[in-house]
This record gives structure tokens, C-alpha cells and sequence, in this order.
């Protein structure tokens, strides 16, 4: 559970030809809320800043599901910009959904199965290709919150979609 002046990331994401961009900033855990019901963001006047702020004045986005995972993380010696990361206990939670509650949540995973992502800036380096068929690791798709909403989420949406199609047909 983070301190009330813990930093978080506060970011938006956005699939943009097969490629995740993100837009991402630092702030106060505190501040979160502040900016969730659509107040600036003070003392932020970047660009990234002015885009979430634009972005949440303009949809009201409201928290809808808590995700949760340990994390290790590791960076190139040589080429920093080549990141791995270890992702294990992935839970999520679709209420309680304040930061001050812990990090409780449910498996997504039924198993001890570990997520790794690599973060390559352009080509994967031959040394990491290699060492990767060895083991027999392939890409594959896996999103956090895509998993959550198929999960929880979208089967309730689509049930009050049908109810309210069914009451105003």
C-alpha cells in the first residue's frame, strides 16, 4: 500500500498499429483522486500532463478495476534500453478499488506461470534471440487489464446492454 506522497504512475495507453504508446507521468498517490474527478494536474505543466488532464476532463474515466502483480525488473548492461521484466501473483480486484486498501485481489493465473515481457527498443539483440529459442519462449499477447475485462467486466456490460435493449425494444 503506497504513502499518501508515494509516487504512482498516472498514464494513458493507446494500441497504435500493433505497438502500445504510452503517455506517462509521476505524481503524489494523493493527487490521484484530485485528478480522476477531473481537476488539473498541479504542478505538472508538461505536455503528458496536459493530455491526461484534457483526456479526463473530456471522459470522466473512473476506476474499474485494481490490478496487482510483483514485479522484477532488469536493464541492459551494455544497451540499457533492452528491459525484461518478471511478472508473478498477477490479481486484480473490480471493487475496493482505492489504493489504500492493499493489494488483495484474485488470480489470474491458475499456476506459479510468470509473465516476462521484454521492452526491446528495435530489434531483438541476436544473444537474447538466441538464448530465448533455446528455452522455446515465443511471443505471444497477453494484456493485464484486456484479461480482467473479458473476464469481469465485459460479461456485465453486455448483460445491462441486453437489459436495456430488452426494456426499450
Amino acid at each position: 500500500m503506497p504513502g499518501r506522497n508515494a509516487p504512482v504512475f498516472l498514464e494513458l495507453k493507446k494500441k497504435c498499429y500493433g505497438i502500445v504508446c504510452k503517455r506517462r507521468i509521476t505524481l503524489p498517490a494523493d493527487r490521484m483522486e484530485l485528478v480522476l474527478n477531473g481537476l488539473s494536474i498541479q504542478g505538472q505543466q508538461t505536455q503528458i500532463a496536459k493530455e491526461i488532464t484534457w483526456f479526463q476532463q473530456l471522459n470522466c474515466a473512473e476506476p474499474s478495476v485494481f490490478l496487482a502483480y510483483d514485479r522484477v525488473a532488469y536493464s541492459g548492461v551494455e544497451d540499457p534500453e533492452v528491459r525484461i521484466t518478471f511478472d508473478t501473483q498477477l490479481r486484480y480486484r473490480t471493487t475496493e478499488l482505492d489504493l489504500w486498501l492493499g493489494d488483495a485481489g484474485t488470480a489470474m493465473l491458475d499456476d506459479d506461470r510468470i509473465l516476462m515481457e521484454l521492452k526491446l527498443p528495435g530489434v531483438c539483440p541476436l544473444w537474447l534471440s538466441q538464448a530465448l529459442s533455446r528455452i522455446s519462449a515465443f511471443p505471444t499477447s497477453f494484456s493485464k487489464y484486456g484479461y480482467c475485462y473479458t473476464k469481469t467486466l465485459l460479461p456485465g456490460a453486455s448483460r445491462k446492454f441486453h437489459k436495456e435493449v430488452r426494456h426499450y425494444a
